[in-house]
């Protein structure tokens, strides 16, 4: 390490294999991600290197010699398993005949389901893709164990402005989709071993609450076995803005919660460090096992029998190298794990967690009372800072935002989690014969409350959109990589410095995100996401007229997160359709919003479907509101109307007057179904079509409108109105003096 390196490396330094295990896994990892120029760049870069290792002196040792062949092999076996092997490419967008097993159903109704598929046989070749399959239709008989056949195109996962589809399915195993409406069932397989755990962990889950309440029950079932969908979405949101979404996350802190305790437990029963330490392993294996094989804990998990045995084995312990090869034989059973971002939060974080370890102040280690307390205080607050430092560059490229109170929330319930779930394991073994249920109500009642509480806190939750954010929280990182790696003497001094580095980060994007709110803004999106942003006098708005499926909440979210807003004042509906309470059920789950407002229903169709909003809106702590057609709405400068509002189609007019400009948007389709809304264009100074507006502008001269009209623009994408002039590169601007950039 030291002949690689030139320096010498505290963090490799007589870890070889960490090494070269680390270089494999980032070379792998990147590798995967990265565009072709890059791949084609890296590639160059590591066969000169392997060149050099042989040619120059300084790298006449094994160690560099090594290292450097397992950087090309790693892009080597990262362009072929992703490029040649994990990818069906041969069968994509063909005609395909598939014989594959269900292994599960993620979503079931009458008419539509979502099943999980593992492939025998793709026209009659074998293999093993898992695929995810839109089935449409009627189909009971199909469970999981079924074996299906169908006649299908596979394809690849779409990537749009919402949602990384093709990555997060990736990281999970799928290597891609396909629709069918028509099955042939041949036969009735066994039930999937991880679906029958599935199974185990809900019968749990029912049992504790059972014992308690539902909501005592959905906790501890999130907290001891990962099943976070009967957990509420508020609660969701709740833990992420404080900064603890990693504690409903099984990961290497369970792991040790769990197996912490056990071998307490075994010691005080007078249980040998051996016979301890082995049941140790089998009980982390049997976890592993419960919870479905989830990438972190197996990492935490792999990485403690590893340790445990090379502590048996040699006396010591290097929880470094134990962590690499943890995560080094994950990918290597599953290669797709190696896009999972939270198996490298996990790795990258519990780095962390180790080199604060190694630097950890012992002073305290023989005090009792007051003072033991305060050491362990302070090693708790140094392994928060170290963990939130090694993994920052990965947050701030992955997440939209930043709790104020990460590494204080982090620490304070962390300690009432590990009561909670200890308290829980007891309540499932004798919560008959002895009655649990009032403590554990009072502690997840307490852990709710503070987490509400904490979330509705004024500047508590920050945008880490802004370019200067996101170079404070690299260079965080950085810092942090320059601390493990070198030798440094000044240690306090150092570790000062990334405490400042983080207060510094932290505070930017809140200041940053406050500061925007006072940015005047009009955004609009078109073609088929109808949607207009507006910031004023502080507040925030959003105008939605596209919920034609659940995904459209995710593109709100995008939205949002483009325009750095961390907390919305206003969501506003325009109108109704069947998916409107998917949409803004997927919109509250991922950013608070203090107020709906939904166009007051007019008729038996749209009254039901304003009752589904409003159950979907009652979950969450958030207003709502109706409104009329003809009410004028004022909001900031602005004052909005919605005129024209269709009865049997999703169109929609809004005016937005501010200043004593009328600025109005014209959805898809309002100008042929709603003729009179054409007046809208002798009255209006700008005017902004929907994808329909294109045919309507075609067919008419400008010349046509009013004088008053100044402007009338058709878009397919998005255009940005500030208070002084109008930006962004519409297909078609259409303007008396035709100008493309317009001004007010």
């Amino acid at each position: 390490g030291e002949r690689c390196f030139g320096t010498k490396m505290k963090l490799f330094n007589k870890r070889p294999l960490a090494l070269v295990l680390f270089i494999l896994l980032s070379g792998f990892s990147i590798f995967a991600l990265s565009s072709t120029l890059f791949k084609i760049i890296a590639l160059c870069i590591s066969v000169v290197l392997c060149f050099f290792s042989f040619v120059l002196k300084k790298f006449a040792g094994a160690l560099p010699k090594v290292a450097c062949f397992t950087l090309l092999l790693s892009l080597l076996l990262s362009h072929i398993y992703f490029g040649y092997v994990f990818y069906p490419n041969e069968y994509f967008d063909k005609d395909a005949e598939i014989v594959a097993k269900v292994e599960n159903v993620d979503i079931k109704t009458d008419s539509y389901a979502i099943l999980d598929l593992k492939t025998r046989s793709i026209n009659g070749e074998n293999n093993n893709y898992s695929i995810k399959l839109n089935l449409y239709g009627y189909h009971n008989t199909i469970k999981v164990g079924s074996v299906i056949k169908i006649k299908t195109k596979l394809t690849e996962f779409e990537t749009d402005s919402s949602f990384d589809f093709k990555s997060f399915y990736t990281s999970r195993g799928f290597s891609a989709t396909a629709d069918a409406s028509e099955i042939g069932e041949i036969s009735i397989d066994d039930v999937p071993l991880l679906y029958r755990f599935s199974q185990m962990r809900q019968n749990i889950s029912r049992r504790a609450a059972k014992l308690s309440d539902e909501k005592a029950g959905s906790l501890l079932a999130a907290l001891l076995l990962g099943e976070r969908d009967l957990l509420s979405n508020q609660v969701k949101l709740d833990f992420g803005r404080i900064g603890i979404t990693h504690i409903l996350s099984l990961s290497g802190m369970h792991v040790a919660i769990l197996m912490g305790g056990l071998d307490r437990l075994l010691y005080f029963l007078r249980v040998k460090k051996t016979p301890r330490t082995l049941l140790g392993c089998l009980a982390s294996f049997a976890f592993m096992a419960l919870t479905g094989f989830p990438v972190t804990v197996c990492r935490a998990g792999i990485m403690l029998i590893i340790s445990s045995l090379l502590f048996l084995i040699t006396g010591s312990k290097d929880s470094v190298t134990s962590l690499f090869v943890s995560a080094t034989l994950i990918i290597a059973v599953s290669p797709y794990a190696a896009l999972d971002v939270g198996l490298w939060l996990s790795v990258i974080a519990t780095l962390g967690i180790l080199v604060a370890g190694e630097i950890r102040n012992e002073k305290y280690s023989d005090a009792k009372g007051v003072r033991k307390l305060l050491g362990g205080l302070k090693t708790s607050l140094l392994f928060s800072l170290f963990a939130i430092a090694a993994s920052a560059m990965i947050s701030v490229m992955s997440f939209d935002g930043v709790s104020a109170i990460s590494v204080f929330s982090t620490l304070f319930f962390s300690l009432l989690v590990e009561v909670f779930v200890y308290l829980g394991i007891v309540m499932l073994i004798i919560g008959e014969i002895i009655p649990l249920s009032t403590p554990m109500i009072f502690i997840s009642d307490t852990i709710y409350g503070l987490a509400a509480d904490l979330s509705d806190l004024p500047f508590i939750y920050g945008s880490v959109g802004f370019p200067i954010v996101k170079i404070a929280f690299i260079l965080l990182c950085v810092a942090f990589v320059l601390f493990a790696v070198l030798n440094i003497k000044k240690r306090k001094l150092f570790i000062g410095v990334l405490a400042s580095l983080f207060c510094i980060s932290t505070v930017l994007s809140i200041g940053m995100t406050e500061l925007a709110k006072e940015d005047d803004a009009f955004a609009c999106w078109g073609y088929t996401s109808e949607r207009i942003f507006i910031r004023s006098d502080g507040k925030t708005l959003l105008y939605d007229a596209s919920q034609h499926r659940k995904s459209d909440g995710y593109l709100n979210n995008a939205i949002l997160s483009g325009e750095r807003v961390a907390e919305l004042d206003f969501y506003m509906l325009a109108n109704y359709t069947s998916f409107a309470s998917d949409s803004i059920e997927a919109t509250l789950t991922n950013l608070r919003v203090k107020k709906v407002l939904l166009p007051r229903p007019r008729d038996e169709d749209e009254d039901g479907m304003a009752v589904k909003v409003i159950e979907s809106v009652y979950k969450f702590r958030t207003d709502v509101e109706f409104y009329d057609d003809t009410e004028i709405f004022g909001f900031g400068e602005y004052e909005i109307l919605t005129p024209f509002r269709t009865e049997n189609e999703n169109c929609f007019a809004t005016t937005f007057l501010r200043a004593d400009k009328i600025y109005s948007y014209l959805s898809s389709g309002i100008l042929e179904y709603y003729p009179t809304s054409a007046e809208l264009l002798y009255v209006s100074d700008t005017v902004i079509f929907g994808d329909y507006g294109t045919a309507y502008t075609k067919a008419r001269m400008i010349d046509e409108f009013s004088d008053k009209l100044k402007t009338a623009v058709v878009f397919d994408d998005k255009l940005y109105f500030n208070t002084k002039y109008v930006t962004g590169t519409p297909p078609n601007v259409i303007h008396p003096e035709e100008k493309y950039v317009v001004y007010d």
